[in-house]
């Protein structure tokens, strides 16, 4: 009886097995490196040459609405033949080599967990070149969202509970907080949360709906009269008649924009205080609900004198696109 029972059992696994096409699953190590940190897999050869010409160029593209001018990426560079042990664990992965064939690919999670690799095969140092100015745009974007998934992820693991917004429960919205901001205001109509880095610096989040009055508001025409609207009735300075503005002499810029699968209005650009010396980079979403004939705004802003603000925009960016619209 046991030797009849032990049978059923084996032809169960074989046949178990046999429909499983699957590959074995192997356990990733947590991948390394910051945000906005790319590791460059290219020889001296390639990098010295006209190929790292373009990609200097690629690289040193400045991001749009900072003071100052910050390249997309800092960069960490290193050999073909040294691409091994822990340089396999870096989470954004940029392969360029001369093949004898040319391929641009996307890989995910090859050896760590997130991970990112973008591999740039070529002939040639011309196909290379084509390759390169043909996807740069791509090869901006798929690291910026490994970099957003990355960040959110530690957000949700250091994420502000058991505190409900009344703002947030007013319209009907949910965002992950991380437990380093504070509460500046909470009207139940308007959300000012604050994380201080050092003295005198600090991240700046607001929350806020305005209803959609004409087709101006769903163009994104009216952003920063918004913006203004709000910076004068609630962000104040230290004296009288002080309050954020949109810098006059600073043209944002506006792209459109997809959050929450809802149309959205990407917006950045400088603010300034009227009247005051202070000022810094800005980061808007405006958000459509047609469904509630409204729009909701998301926004971050930095104060952070004489250092580099990249990062710091990166975070608010990826704190606000965890924007939810019940």
């Amino acid at each position: 009886m046991k030797k009849a029972i032990l049978i059923v059992f084996v032809v169960l696994i074989a046949i178990a097995c046999k429909n499983d096409n699957s590959k074995p699953s192997v356990i990733l190590s947590s991948s390394t490196g910051s945000v906005k940190q790319v590791l460059l897999v290219i020889d001296d050869v390639l990098w010295k040459g006209n190929v790292g010409d373009v990609l200097r160029k690629i690289i040193s593209e400045p991001v749009l609405g900072l003071p100052q001018p910050e390249p997309q990426f800092a960069i960490t560079r290193i050999p073909t033949d040294a691409f091994g042990g822990m340089f396999r664990k870096n989470r954004n992965i940029l392969y360029i080599e001369k093949r004898d064939s040319d391929t641009f690919n996307v890989a995910e999670n090859k050896f760590s967990r997130p991970q990112k690799i973008i591999s740039i095969l070529g002939k040639t140092n011309q196909s290379i070149i084509a390759q390169l100015q043909k996807n740069t745009s791509k090869i901006i974007k798929e690291f910026e969202i490994s970099d957003i998934k990355a960040v959110q992820a530690r957000q949700k693991g250091n994420q502000r509970k058991g505190e409900v917004y009344k703002t947030f429960k007013n319209l009907g919205i949910s965002m992950v907080i991380p437990n380093t901001y504070r509460t500046v205001d909470d009207t139940g109509d308007f959300l000012w949360l604050r994380r201080h880095l050092t003295k005198g610096r600090e991240l700046g989040l607001l929350v806020y709906s305005k209803p959609i009055l004409s087709a101006q508001d769903t163009l994104g025409k009216t952003i920063i009269e918004n913006r203004n609207a709000i910076g004068k009735q609630y962000i104040e300075g230290e004296k009288e008649d002080m309050y954020m503005i949109t810098e006059k002499a600073y043209t944002p810029y506006r792209f459109d924009a997809v959050i929450d699968g809802k149309k959205a209005y990407e917006t950045r650009g400088k603010w300034e205080m009227k009247g005051d010396f202070m000022a810094g980079p800005f980061l808007n979403y405006t958000v459509i609900d047609k469904k509630n004939n409204r729009l909701i705004v998301a926004e971050g802003f930095v104060f952070a004198p004489a250092v580099n603000k990249r990062n710091f925009m990166f975070e608010l960016e990826a704190t606000i696109k965890t924007l939810k619209i019940k």
